[in-house]
C-alpha cells in the first residue's frame, strides 16, 4: 500500500527519527502494510513496520486527521491530546497504548505502537469520554 500523500510520510518519518526509531530522517519510510479509517471517520491510520535490531521489526500506527473534516477534526484532535496528556501524567500501565513519548500535538500526527504485541487474548478497545 502507498502513503495517501507525501506529507503524511514526511511527518511520520520526522517524529520517528526524533524518537530514535527511524535511523535517517532523509530516507523515506517503508510503505504502510495497512491503511484504515478512524472510529469517527475523520482520520487516516497508517500501519507501518519499522526495522529493529536483527531481523525483527516493530509495528507503529500513525494517525492523521482528514482535511475534508478539518473543523471537526481540529476539535477531536484537541480533545484527544488533552486525554493523552491526562493519561501520560496519571497512569503508567502497559495496557494503555499512548503515543510515543517524543510525539507532541504540534507534530500533526499521533504515532503509537500498533498494539500487535499485546498478550494473547487481550483486546484493544477505544477509550472515549462520555458526551
Amino acid at each position: 500500500m502507498e502513503w495517501k500523500n507525501i506529507q503524511d510520510e514526511q511527518k511520520t518519518r520526522a517524529v520517528l527519527a526524533r524518537a530514535g526509531v527511524w535511523y535517517d530522517e532523509n530516507r523515506p519510510l517503508p510503505e504502510p502494510f495497512d491503511i484504515k479509517t478512524g472510529v469517527g471517520n475523520v482520520s487516516r491510520l497508517y500501519f507501518v513496520h519499522i526495522p529493529a535490531q536483527g531481523s525483527a521489526y516493530k509495528e507503529y500506527v500513525a494517525k492523521f486527521k482528514d482535511e475534508a473534516h478539518l473543523e471537526k477534526a481540529s476539535e477531536r484532535s484537541a480533545a484527544e491530546w488533552k486525554a493523552i496528556q491526562d493519561l501520560r501524567n496519571s497512569i503508567q500501565s502497559p495496557y494503555i497504548l499512548l503515543p510515543i513519548p517524543q510525539n507532541t500535538p504540534e507534530d500533526g500526527v499521533i504515532i503509537s505502537d500498533s498494539g500487535s504485541k499485546l498478550e494473547q487474548g487481550k483486546d484493544c478497545v477505544t477509550l472515549a469520554r462520555p458526551t
